[in-house]
């Protein structure tokens, strides 16, 4: 039986692997470097490896063995298919390269441990985080009403990002309005709809401020033009307000209509 015992793990030596799913897609070989880049800071990393190894045998543990700095925080847990470790980057981390030594294994001790080399490069360049891809074909807009601009919000780094949106009719401070992105994970793109609302039709230009809340120094602004077209009430509600330039005869009309738009 010994010799027998010795062949089935001497084959799981040879054939145990260890495989990282996300957030990028390698089979780690022993002692390899991986380098996971970009990340932002105050972002989040979240590093899958598949159980399974090729006997069929399945990792069990996973944890960080080389010395890092305290304020990094690690959570380590797994379920049937896979070993999972999130690791928050500081919102203060300097831009760089980060080591961190993990120690893959099984609790029946059916294959030896294996170590997987995971180098994080941080960096604050905007450019290497996120990118803010306006509407392609110009929808329409209407006066006194609530408009939908639509962007595509891409985040171009290997951690999850939350990010929230503000948007701006410029010379009309009013007119803002917030909303929220939910989080993006690494490589993601999420197309999201920024309100607006103006009282008249004309043209106007509309500034979107894009930051991360986990880090609001990562952020990004767009500046696009929007063109308004008039609604009947816009038009009734600018006649109250103004003086067109109409024959007298119909002034007492239009001046109805000025007050049924009000």
């Amino acid at each position: 039986m010994r010799p027998f015992l010795s062949m089935i793990l001497f084959m799981g030596l040879v054939f145990a692997s260890v495989h990282l799913i996300t957030p990028v897609n390698i089979n780690v070989k022993p002692l390899e470097t991986i380098k996971i880049s970009p990340v932002g800071p105050g972002h989040e990393v979240v590093l899958k490896f598949q159980r399974q190894t090729g006997e069929n045998i399945f990792w069990d543990n996973i944890r960080v063995i080389n010395q890092i700095d305290p304020d990094w925080k690690i959570v380590t847990y797994s379920d049937h298919d896979y070993l999972y470790c999130l690791i928050d980057v500081p919102k203060n981390k300097q831009s760089g390269e980060y080591t961190f030594e993990f120690l893959v294994s099984d609790n029946e001790a059916l294959i030896e441990p294996e170590i997987a080399i995971v180098k994080l490069f941080v960096t604050y360049d905007q450019n290497d985080l996120i990118e803010v891809i306006p509407f392609g074909k110009e929808p329409e807009f209407f006066a006194d009403t609530d408009n939908n601009a639509t962007f595509k919000i891409k985040n171009k780094a290997l951690s999850t990002a939350r990010y929230a949106v503000t948007s701006e009719i410029v010379n009309f401070p009013s007119y803002g309005r917030k909303t929220l992105v939910h989080e993006l994970k690494a490589g993601e793109t999420k197309e999201i709809n920024v309100p607006f609302k103006v009282p008249e039709e004309g043209r106007y230009i509309l500034k979107v401020h894009i930051w991360s809340e986990d880090n609001p120094t990562i952020s990004q602004d767009i500046h696009t033009v929007v063109w308004v077209k008039p609604t009947i009430r816009s038009k009734l509600r600018s006649i109250g307000r103004g003086f067109p330039l109409i024959p007298i005869t119909m002034a007492p009309f239009y001046a109805l209509l000025g007050l049924f738009g009000v």
